[in-house]
């Protein structure tokens, strides 16, 4: 389990992340807002309490929007000090989970922030890559600090159609020798009952609420159908773009529709939207307590 984090050290940290901004001019908007909120509801992936909204790392890395300037603003704005504060603003504000593909411009970035005292202590990490090369991805993800482990559903995605379920399989055993919590991604929401029919060895899915910028109703519907149809824990991804100004009617279908066993993962980009992260949080607080 992370290690908890008084609230005095906290705020030491919070000042000295503040300090390293101040010399770089990397002023990040979600430094704003009151000192420490308490934690969000959690759900159980494996041995982790997982809060029930997650940071989806997509935007650090410039994903999270079709619009190719947009995605470039994303990875000009997200340099490691601009990561580093948005993780533990979110912290501030009682998210305890970052989830998706490695991040930051250091390859072992996350392990050098948890050194450095961040306050977000658990990483659901994405493996990706060349299908051919899944096993070498999954033995470097895991070397990285990750506290559980999911495919990326354009990997999975494929074989799971055309008959090569074997080969999802053998990836998700390699991921279950790893000794963290494993999980599977899917784009397609009648996948999840063939993976419960085969009994592979899942903990956890991610399930994708919409596809790119398709945003269909019939889709939303099937996606939560899909969650709620098995008793494992399901993440719910790109159900907002990481400029969205607007997240209260996602939010309150998610929670209205999802059960207490399930999260969200959400992508933000502050720079032109402050308090972003905090109006988020906030609404799922309250969202949960129905």
């Amino acid at each position: 389990m992370g290690t908890t984090v008084s609230r005095r050290e906290f705020l030491r940290r919070s000042a000295l992340l503040g300090a390293v901004a101040a010399a770089t001019g990397a002023a990040c908007p979600e430094t704003r807002g009151d000192p420490e909120e308490p934690p969000l509801p959690t759900a159980r992936i494996g041995d982790l309490d997982v809060s029930r909204l997650v940071i989806d790392s997509a935007p650090f890395l410039g994903y999270g929007h079709p619009r190719y300037l947009v995605c470039k603003a994303m990875y000009g704005y997200y340099t490691d000090e601009h990561v580093a504060l948005a993780l533990d603003a979110a912290a501030r504000f009682g998210v305890n989970t970052v989830l998706g593909p490695p991040f930051g411009r250091e390859p072992k970035f996350f392990g050098q922030y948890l050194d450095r005292g961040g306050a977000i202590r658990t990483w659901i990490g994405e493996v990706g890559g060349k299908p051919a090369a899944i096993g070498s991805a999954i033995k470097r993800l895991a070397s990285r600090g990750p506290r559980a482990l999911f495919v990326d559903a354009d990997r999975t995605d494929g074989p799971m159609r055309h008959g090569q379920e074997n080969t999802c399989e053998r990836w998700l055993n390699a991921l279950r020798d790893t000794n963290v919590a494993v999980g599977v991604a899917t784009h397609r929401s009648d996948l999840v009952a063939v993976y419960e029919k085969r009994r592979f060895p899942i903990d956890f899915y991610v399930q994708t609420v919409y596809r790119s910028t398709e945003r269909s109703p019939e889709s939303r519907e099937k996606a939560y159908e899909a969650a709620r149809q098995t008793e494992k824990p399901v993440v719910m991804r790109d159900l907002l773009l990481a400029d969205c100004t607007d997240p209260e009617s996602e939010l309150q279908y998610a929670f209205e529709h999802l059960g207490a066993k399930d999260a969200v993962a959400v992508p933000f980009f502050p720079q032109d939207n402050p308090g972003q992260i905090e109006t988020c949080c906030r609404m799922v607080r309250r969202l949960c307590r129905g």
